[in-house]
């Protein structure tokens, strides 16, 4: 059965990509995200220090680049391979969500910590969602950014996939960065779960040699 999008799995050899045993079934491509060293030289343009800008948030970056640069489709669906369905009907449901395309140039089907920040509930074609409405500074941070945590699973139309493929890394992480660079909502009801089981590639000691 056609559907309205590519599936591109950004993932890496450092780990098993757990999201692969619920896609036996369905038509996806997997990029697989070299250990890319950082540019020499590099230092961060937009100066928010504290945000993990560090080798594993730049690979990070370039693995969603990769994974992106494989889709032709008018509509990619981008799953990290640490992503679960929570539900049987995962995928009927991203299916519906992609219509909020119509309005949104990103829609996150997983994002973590909105609570107590600046979004609006709304209800969208019978989709609960979350639509930025405002920005909130963290603690460790040193600008005020649309905070939205989490590049677990979500469409993107092709003319910000094109986009988001020009862009160099000001070290924002990839989670920050679809939030803020692009009109942007998140699901209020995620089918997806974040599985840690793996560890993650984020973290000092464990993605960053």
């Amino acid at each position: 059965m056609s559907r309205p999008f590519d599936i591109v799995v950004v993932a890496s050899r450092r780990r098993k990509a757990l999201i692969l045993a619920h896609l036996d079934a369905v038509d996806h491509v997997v990029s697989w995200t070299p250990d890319y060293p950082m540019p020499n030289g590099y230092s961060t343009p937009i100066q928010h220090s504290g945000l993990a800008e560090n080798i594993g948030q730049y690979r990070c970056f370039r693995g969603h680049q990769d994974a992106l640069s494989k889709s032709t489709a008018p509509v990619s669906l981008v799953l990290e391979d640490d992503a679960a369905p929570n539900r049987p009907e995962w995928l009927s449901f991203t299916e519906r969500a992609s219509a909020l395309l119509d309005e949104y140039e990103v829609v996150s089907l997983h994002s973590r910590d909105t609570k107590g920040r600046p979004f609006q509930r709304k209800d969208i074609r019978g989709i609960e969602v979350l639509v930025p409405s405002g920005k909130w500074r963290a603690p460790h941070a040193k600008i005020d950014l649309v905070w939205a945590l989490g590049s677990l699973a979500y469409l993107i139309r092709q003319d910000a996939r094109e986009s988001l493929l020009k862009m160099e890394w000001d070290g924002l992480p990839i989670d920050l960065l679809i939030a803020n660079r692009f009109k942007f909502c998140t699901l209020a009801d995620t089918p997806f779960n974040h599985d840690r089981s793996e560890g993650s590639l984020l973290e000092p000691g464990i993605g960053n040699g």
